[in-house]
């Protein structure tokens, strides 16, 4: 988290002179409230950038890599992980699976 503040910070530092350029350029630049919504704009995507950086790239630079089928695939999310290991597993294929068993109902 701290070093995602810190590239987006370093990358609106670094954006500045763009923006004073816009600024002289482009008539919309100098308007007060666009101050604000482009460095904004640069700082969430640098944050985002810089937080996911190590999660995929972490784990294939590293000394000892544990490279699995979701370090390429990028299913790193447990929901998937989980959706997936639902559906790749073997299904039992007993035909009475396929046909539908009425229960009785609870008196």
């Amino acid at each position: 988290m701290l070093f995602g503040s810190a590239v987006g910070l370093f990358a609106v530092y670094k954006t500045g002179p763009i923006r004073k350029e816009m600024a002289m350029s482009y008539g919309i630049m100098r308007k007060p409230w666009m101050r604000f919504p482009l460095p904004l704009t640069i700082f969430l995507f640098s944050y985002h950038v810089a937080t996911q950086v190590p999660q995929k790239l972490g784990r294939k630079a590293a000394i000892y890599p544990t490279v699995t089928h979701d370090t390429y695939t990028g299913q790193n999310d447990l929901a998937v992980s989980v959706s997936l290991t639902r559906t790749l597993s073997p299904q039992p294929t007993h035909a009475s699976l396929h046909t539908f068993q009425r229960t009785p109902l609870r008196p």
